[in-house]
């Protein structure tokens, strides 16, 4: 059986297709313990009320609705790196024993509606990152349980489908900056919408006070496999079983989804939303989409023969052998061991600015790589080499990380160790990559409406850096401070609002941090607008 989510009414561009779906569980990411509720990911007043040395809460409403996480929640259970998937898979699951008793024998294939993928995620090989994650997972949730309940179960499959379940279809939620602070795994209503790499709709989150009233326009549609479209002989069960999650609210905690189209639909057409980083060529996708959910996308811009404009500007290289006099490309090289070492060039610079701090070596390596093309030396026909000049079209995608670290890099290098001075130079490179960045995914929104989520979040960060370019360095001058301004207290009133940007945005904030406000895509599921 195959789910899919249909238009109940014919769908204009730009408009919200549900009402505020709460997550049938979520968890914040480790790093956020201290800094947002555990329970609706809100950021935490000055007094915060705590469970344990870890998990926190903004409010006795949301410390209630957590107690059972919290009262079970251990690092000596949980000994990894971060343990989101695995409070929200013991989330989840005390949420499914508390509504049945019915769950002694094999787990189901789908679970609230749900497809575990538990099959197909352990047929892995016994060494494999991910059947590892969820066999030690399991165990460490059922090692919880035990120790905190009266439950006595030593199989742990049903732990196991929960986590598979978790991992197939939780999707990562962000902030209001852009920040990703937690995963969430969503009403059927949103988990049933299925990809496409060209997708008619997106999403944005929405926090539990917000008050949106929108009614829901899109109805569950399910097809046996091998029976044709249509055909689903659980189709009434289907329906029931909607209703049902449609009013009932699971916790009524946590950050809220909402569906919104980018593209017209007409009636009983198929809703898709990204699962994957639509800025990235075909066999990335393909990757991606086949390494974490199990399947091979065959929507209409995959099947596309030949590949469309996007996918292949997005993977275009041209080669100019070094010792030839003539500006001629050559098609004669070896594409992947030359894709292969302009990846690694450009993760080292990244992960060297990130890891190590160093902004000006990032900066220098990834302009070499733009002004000077990458230079490697493949083997020719026979038993000769050839030193070639490699060169990515401008919208390549490994350009489009080099201009979101550039525009971070020099963000950062903007400010000196005084916190009250800006190099406006350094401002304005930044800005200039940003707006480079924003014009290379409007460019590609131009041949692909389904980018138009993309290139506004970096329009969005374009015009932000702007903004403070214009505050930090037209009034006052480019590396004089605002208290010695000859201009004193004076404002300017067509951008004072920027204030309301919290210094912490450029200064306060962690490198890492600061990188991922430029961030193009999330890792599980596309930004939305």
């Amino acid at each position: 059986m195959e789910m899919e989510m249909r238009a109940m009414e014919d769908i204009e561009m730009a408009e919200d297709i549900t009402p505020p779906l709460p997550p049938l569980t979520a968890a914040l990411h480790d790093a956020f313990f201290l800094t947002h509720c555990s329970s609706c990911f809100s950021p935490l007043p000055n007094s915060s009320i705590s469970h344990s040395n870890l998990l926190r809460y903004c409010s006795p409403i949301c410390s209630r609705s957590d107690s059972l996480t919290a009262a079970v929640f251990s690092t000596d259970h949980f000994p990894f790196s971060d343990t989101s998937d695995l409070r929200a898979s013991l989330r989840l699951l005390h949420l499914l024993l508390s509504d049945s008793s019915a769950w002694r024998s094999a787990p189901p294939e789908r679970i609230f509606g749900l497809l575990t993928n538990r099959e197909k995620l352990m047929l892995a090989e016994d060494d494999s990152e991910v059947f590892v994650k969820i066999r030690k997972g399991a165990d460490a949730m059922a090692a919880s349980r035990r120790t905190n309940s009266a439950d006595i179960r030593y199989d742990n499959a049903l732990e196991e489908a929960i986590l598979c379940l978790v991992l197939t279809n939780a999707v990562e939620v962000q902030d209001s900056v852009g920040q990703t602070i937690g995963i969430a795994v969503y009403h059927p209503t949103f988990c049933w919408i299925n990809h496409s790499c060209s997708p008619n709709a997106c999403y944005r989150f929405e926090t539990p006070s917000d008050s949106i009233n929108t009614r829901l326009r899109i109805s569950p549609f399910c097809t046996d496999i091998g029976t044709g479209e249509g055909s689903c002989n659980q189709m009434s069960t289907v329906r029931r079983n909607f209703s049902h999650f449609i009013t009932k609210d699971f916790q009524g905690y946590g950050p809220r989804v909402m569906v919104r189209s980018i593209k017209s639909m007409r009636k009983g057409e198929a809703v898709t939303i990204a699962y994957c980083d639509l800025l990235q060529p075909k066999a990335v996708r393909q990757s991606e989409l086949l390494s974490r959910y199990k399947f091979v996308c065959s929507c209409q811009r995959c099947s596309a023969k030949p590949p469309t404009y996007v996918d292949h500007a997005l993977q275009e290289i041209s080669a100019f052998n070094v010792e030839l006099l003539d500006s001629t490309s050559i098609s004669n090289f070896d594409y992947d061991t030359a894709m292969r070492r302009i990846d690694d060039y450009v993760n080292n610079a990244i992960a060297e600015y990130l890891s190590i701090g160093s902004p000006e070596s990032c900066c220098e390596k990834l302009q070499n790589l733009l002004t000077l093309g990458f230079y490697d030396e493949q083997a020719e026909d026979g038993d000769g080499k050839q030193l070639l000049n490699l060169r990515l079209h401008p919208v390549h995608f490994l350009l489009l990380n080099t201009y979101t670290a550039l525009a971070s890099a020099y963000k950062v290098r903007s400010w000196n160790d005084d916190e009250n001075q800006c190099n406006a130079t350094m401002s304005k490179t930044s800005a200039a990559y940003s707006l480079f960045l924003a014009g290379a995914t409007h460019h590609l929104f131009l041949n692909e409406p389904s980018l138009i989520a993309s290139a506004a979040n970096c329009w969005v960060v374009a015009g932000e850096s702007l903004l403070i370019l214009v505050k930090h360095s037209s009034l006052w001058g480019s590396n004089t401070s605002k208290s010695s301004s000859p201009m004193g207290e004076i404002t300017c009133l067509n951008c004072s609002w920027v204030d309301k940007f919290n210094t912490n945005r450029i200064h306060g904030r962690s490198i890492e941090a600061d990188f991922r406000e430029f961030s193009i895509a999330g890792r599980r599921r596309s930004r939305h607008v």
